[in-house]
């Protein structure tokens, strides 16, 4: 997983406290299917409604190192 900048970091906090993958995506500036794969195995904490991820932020922040 590619890590965000020091500018993305600082900007967690800005951050809704739970994400879509899409807003995980951009944050990371990864593509949408990365984020999901990471929900599916796991590695990303994450809670499935439906056909949809819901990311808290806190997981988000665990994922790269930002806890």
């Amino acid at each position: 997983m590619t890590r965000p900048s020091t500018h993305q970091r600082l900007s967690l906090a800005a951050l809704p406290d739970v994400l879509t993958t899409e807003q995980c995506a951009e944050f990371l500036g990864v593509h949408e299917n990365t984020i999901r794969s990471h929900c599916n195995s796991g590695e990303l904490k994450a809670e499935k409604i439906g056909v949809r991820w819901f990311v808290p932020k806190s997981a988000l922040g665990k994922l790269v190192g930002n806890d």
